[in-house]
């Protein structure tokens, strides 16, 4: 919805495909034994930090924790 109603201006899609990349690059590729893999807390703290500095909102309910809970199990929680 931020990147939707521009709120870090014209550069809000730009912002999004980072922040895409942030996540991804949080992963060890190729994965070896003994890397560690980002919890939900990580993507959480990851996620709130880009929302406060580029869009300049900032989440006081347990939304970003929700998102990134639902999507570290894929999704499997509704």
């Amino acid at each position: 919805m931020a990147v939707q109603m521009e709120l870090a201006g014209p550069e809000s899609s730009n912002i999004r495909d980072w922040l895409g990349g942030c996540i991804v690059d949080m992963f060890p590729f190729p994965p070896a034994q003994g890397d560690k893999k980002p919890d939900a807390d990580d993507l959480e703290q990851v996620l709130l930090q880009v929302l406060e500095d580029e869009f300049e909102l900032r989440l006081e309910d347990d939304s970003a924790y929700q998102v990134c809970t639902r999507e570290w199990d894929g999704g499997n929680n509704g």
